[in-house]
C-alpha cells in the first residue's frame, strides 16, 4: 500500500511528523508560516530551535530535517553560538584571527576544538601570517611560529655572535632569522679586525667551537705572511695551491666576486665557499667550497645535462630515451635545453616539459617517473582546461558571472565545466549578489541562487495574494467554515485518542477561520485604497524609516501597493495584539473589551499547542477539550467577527 506522500498527496508536517519536529519549530521567527501548512517533504526553509538548548537556532529544508535526518548543527559540533565560540571563550586567540585571508567566516562561528585550519594574523607584526587549526591555537596554544622563530635566532639567543655577521655577503639572510642550531654555513667578519672574513655552520660558532680563525692561536707576523689579500687562510707549508694542483679550475675562478681570495694561497683541500663563473655562459654562477669543486667530476653544474652537477652514469640502451621511445615523440623540443633523455633513466625525478602528440596546444611539466608510470596528457584527461574545453569557451554566459577580483589568478580559461573546485561568482543582473560554489555546480544551476530565492519567495507572495484577493466574501466564507466545523463536533469516535485528536483539529479550524477573515478583510479592504495605503505606510515603522530609490519613487503607486501587499501578507494574524493595533489605527475599528479579549487570546494559545506542540502546553500536559469547549469557542470567535465585521461596514472611509 502506498504512503499518501508516494501517492502524490502533500500531509501536513503536523500530521506526519508531529511530535519530533513540533517540539524545535521556532516560536516566533516563522511569522508568515505554520507547521500545519507545510508539507513534510516541503524543501522550504525554515527557522528552528533546538530543545535541548534555546541558544540553538538555525534553518534547514523541511525534508531535510525529515526524510534525511538532519538536527541541530549546534550540538554535532558544525556550528557553535557566540558564547561557546573562541571570540567569547579565548579572545586573544581570536584578536589573532586573521581580517582578509578566511572569506566569511568569523571567530564567532568556530568552537574552540574545532579541526578547521584558518589563517592568523601576528598582533605584534601584522607581516606574520601563518595556518593553523583552530583546536591548535585554543587549547594546543601554538603561537605566532615567526615570533618564536625569531625568539630562537641567532641574534635573540647569541648576540655576541650575530654582531660578528657579515653585513654585506650572506644576502637576504639575517641573524634574526636564522636559528641558533642552524647547519647552515655562512659568512662572518671579525668585530676585531675587518679584514678578516671567514664561512663557518652557524651551530660551531653559537656553540663556541669556532671563532675567527684568523685571530685564534695566530701571531701578527703569521697573519701578515698568510696572504697579500686580506681574507684568504692561510697555506700550510707543503700543500699545493689549488691554482697548481687543479690549474683547470682557474678558468672557472670569478674574478670579480673573489676579490678577496687568492688561489696560489688556498688549498685543494679547503673548505672555504667562493664564488664559480662558467667561461662559456658567464650568467651561470654558483657558490661551491673549493674541496668539493675539486671533488666535482663536472665543474660546471650549471651546464651540465644533469643539473645536480653530475654526469649521468645511465647508459643510453637503460636511457628513458631507448625504453620509452612512444614517449620522446612528446619530449618538448625547446624547453629542456639543459635535459638530454639519452642520460636519464626512467624513474629519474628530474621535472621536464613535454608537448602532447595529439594537440601542440597542450604543454605542461611532469617528472620523468610519472610517464614512464602511465601519466598521460592533463587537458586530454580533463584535468586541465585549454582554449577549447575551458570553461570561458564552452560556458561563455556562466563565464560572464566569474568574480572579477575574488579568483585571481585562476580566470575562466583556466577551470573546465565539471571542476569541482568551487570559486566565487557575481551575479549579472545584481552586482550586490556574490556567492561561492563549484563550476559543475553553476553550470547545472545556471541561475543566481539569490536571484531564485527572490523569485520564488515572489511566486508565493502572488500565490496568496491570488488567494485573498480571490475571497472577496470572507464574512459568508467564515460563515460556512464555522458552521461545517460545528457539525464535527457532534461526531462520536469510540476511542478516546482518537476523539480528542479530532476534538482538537477542531478547535484549531475555528481559530484558523477567525485569522482568515482577518487576513482576507484587512487586506481586500486596505490594498485597494490609496488613502488605506498610506495609512499604513505613515503608521508602520518599516516603510517610515526604509530609504526609497529614485526608481521606486518614479513608480510609486506600484511599488507601494506591492510593498504594503507583502508586508500584509507576511503578517500573523493570530498575533491579536499586532492585529488590534493595524485595524484600530489603519480602519479605525475597535476591537472588543480587554476582558473579551482575554477569553480569545485563551483559544488561540491552545491553538497554538495543538499545532506546534500536539496537543501539549508548555509543562507537557496534554489538552482534553469536551463538546462545551468547542461550542464556547465557536461563539467567542463568531461574536468577535460580526462585532469587526458590523464597524467594517459602517466604517467613514467607505463613504
Amino acid at each position: 500500500m502506498k504512503t499518501l506522500q508516494q501517492a502524490g498527496i502533500h500531509v501536513p508536517l503536523l500530521v506526519s511528523h508531529d511530535l519530533e519536529l513540533a517540539e524545535e519549530w521556532h516560536p516566533t521567527l516563522n511569522e508568515s508560516l505554520s507547521l500545519d501548512q507545510l508539507p513534510s517533504n516541503s524543501s522550504y526553509r525554515v527557522w528552528w530551535r533546538c530543545k535541548k538548548d534555546s541558544r540553538h537556532e538555525w534553518q534547514a529544508q523541511v525534508r531535510a530535517r525529515v526524510y534525511e535526518g538532519h538536527g541541530c548543527p549546534y550540538c554535532s559540533g558544525r556550528r557553535v553560538v557566540v558564547e561557546d565560540s573562541i571570540e567569547t571563550l579565548h579572545p586573544e586567540v581570536a584578536s589573532e584571527f586573521h581580517p582578509d585571508k578566511n572569506e566569511e567566516l568569523k571567530p564567532s562561528e568556530l568552537a574552540p576544538q574545532s579541526n578547521k585550519k584558518v589563517w592568523w594574523q601576528c598582533r605584534v607584526n601584522s607581516h606574520h601570517e601563518w595556518q593553523a587549526t583552530v583546536a591548535g591555537r585554543a587549547i594546543g596554544s601554538s603561537g605566532c611560529p615567526e615570533c618564536r622563530r625569531l625568539q630562537m635566532s641567532v641574534a635573540a639567543k647569541s648576540p655576541d655572535v650575530a654582531a660578528e655577521w657579515h653585513p654585506t655577503k650572506n644576502g637576504d639572510l639575517l641573524p634574526e632569522s636564522v636559528p641558533n642550531r642552524s647547519e647552515k654555513s655562512v659568512w662572518w667578519q671579525c668585530q676585531k679586525d675587518a679584514a678578516h672574513e671567514w664561512t663557518a655552520m652557524v651551530k660551531t660558532r653559537t656553540d663556541g667551537r669556532k671563532n675567527c680563525p684568523f685571530c685564534q692561536g695566530k701571531s701578527s707576523k703569521n697573519r701578515k705572511r698568510s696572504s697579500s689579500k686580506p681574507g684568504s687562510p692561510r697555506l700550510r707549508r707543503g700543500k699545493l695551491p689549488v691554482s697548481k694542483s687543479h690549474p683547470d679550475l682557474l678558468a672557472f675562478w670569478h674574478a670579480e666576486k673573489n676579490v678577496d681570495f687568492d688561489p696560489d694561497r688556498i688549498s685543494q683541500g679547503s673548505e672555504l665557499v667562493v664564488w664559480w663563473q662558467c667561461p662559456d655562459e658567464p650568467a651561470h654562477e654558483w657558490q661551491s667550497s673549493v674541496k668539493n669543486q675539486v671533488r666535482r667530476k663536472h665543474p660546471r653544474p650549471e651546464c651540465a645535462p644533469d643539473t645536480s652537477g653530475r654526469p649521468s652514469k645511465i647508459s643510453f640502451e637503460k636511457s628513458v630515451a631507448a625504453r620509452y621511445p612512444e614517449l620522446m615523440v612528446e619530449w618538448h623540443p625547446t624547453k629542456n635545453e639543459t635535459m638530454d633523455p639519452k642520460r636519464l633513466g626512467p624513474g629519474s625525478g628530474k621535472k621536464v616539459w613535454w608537448q602532447c602528440r595529439e594537440d601542440h596546444e597542450h604543454v605542461w611539466s611532469a617528472y620523468v617517473w610519472q610517464r614512464t608510470k602511465g601519466s598521460g596528457c592533463p587537458y586530454c584527461s580533463g584535468h586541465l582546461a585549454d582554449s577549447k574545453t575551458c570553461l570561458a569557451t564552452v560556458e561563455p554566459e556562466i563565464a560572464k558571472s566569474w568574480h572579477a577580483t575574488k579568483n585571481v589568478p585562476d580566470t575562466p580559461f583556466d577551470v573546465r565545466r565539471q571542476s569541482a573546485k568551487k570559486f566565487w561568482w557575481q551575479c549579472d543582473v545584481n552586482p550586490d549578489h556574490v556567492w561561492s560554489e563549484s563550476v559543475q555546480n553553476r553550470v547545472n544551476r545556471r541561475t543566481c541562487p539569490q536571484c531564485n530565492r527572490i523569485a520564488r519567495d515572489t511566486l508565493i507572495q502572488e500565490a496568496l495574494s491570488e488567494s485573498v484577493a480571490g475571497n472577496v466574501t470572507y464574512l459568508e466564507t467564515f460563515e460556512e467554515s464555522v458552521a461545517s466545523l460545528s457539525k464535527l463536533v457532534f461526531v462520536q469516535i469510540a476511542d478516546e485518542d482518537s476523539q480528542q485528536a479530532l476534538y482538537r483539529l477542531i478547535h484549531a479550524g475555528l481559530i484558523a477561520s477567525m485569522e482568515t477573515y482577518l487576513s482576507d478583510s484587512f487586506i481586500n479592504t486596505v490594498v485597494p485604497s490609496k488613502e488605506l495605503r498610506n495609512s499604513v505606510m505613515l503608521t508602520t515603522p518599516a516603510f517610515k524609516e526604509k530609504k526609497y530609490s529614485i526608481a521606486e519613487i518614479v513608480d510609486w503607486d506600484i511599488n507601494a501597493t506591492n510593498n504594503v501587499k507583502k508586508y500584509l501578507l507576511d503578517v500573523i494574524y493570530h498575533n491579536l495584539f499586532v492585529v488590534q493595533k493595524m485595524f484600530e489605527t489603519v480602519l479605525r475599528v475597535q476591537f472588543p473589551s480587554e476582558e473579551d479579549l482575554r477569553v480569545l487570546q485563551k483559544s488561540i494559545d491552545k491553538r497554538h499547542h495543538i499545532v506546534h506542540r500536539n496537543g501539549r502546553n508548555k509543562k507537557g500536559v496534554t489538552l482534553s477539550l469536551d463538546v462545551a469547549d468547542l461550542n464556547s469557542t465557536v461563539k467567542c470567535v463568531r461574536q468577535f467577527v460580526l462585532g469587526i465585521d458590523k464597524q467594517m461596514r459602517q466604517a467613514p472611509w467607505r463613504n
